[in-house]
């Protein structure tokens, strides 16, 4: 964030695609109440946060900080380019822009989907 904020461009490859915001612990936690409660068998639950885009995220950082920021979509390819143009390695930079280009295919928030089974043991 540190770059981003100098150079006042967040840049990334999600569109405005939605991500669904929420805190391991909240997850944890969540999950850990639906497999220790009674009468859950057969239950499902979507477990998320607020969702946000990468310009709400450029938004509220620079709110917070005071200094100006916006968010810069990339095509996936020219988002690895800048990747590894700052230094990372080719197939990690291939991993995150395609993670970001991810949030794009349905606009929606990815849930963690918690099935809990009759003897009590969650699966994902």
């Amino acid at each position: 964030m540190d770059y981003a904020l100098s150079t006042g461009t967040l840049i990334g490859s999600a569109g405005t695609g939605k991500i669904s915001g929420a805190s391991r612990d909240d997850l944890a936690e969540a999950a850990a109440v639906a497999v220790t409660s009674k009468d859950q068998a057969g239950k499902v639950y979507e477990l998320g946060g607020t969702v946000w885009t990468k310009a709400d995220l450029a938004a509220a950082v620079s709110q917070l900080t005071g200094k100006p920021l916006v968010y810069q979509d990339l095509p996936v390819g020219a988002y690895v380019q800048a990747l590894t143009g700052s230094g990372l390695p080719r197939f990690l930079a291939e991993i995150i822009a395609d993670a970001g280009f991810a949030t794009t295919a349905t606009g929606t928030p990815t849930a963690l989907t918690c099935r809990v089974f009759w003897d009590g043991r969650a699966r994902r």
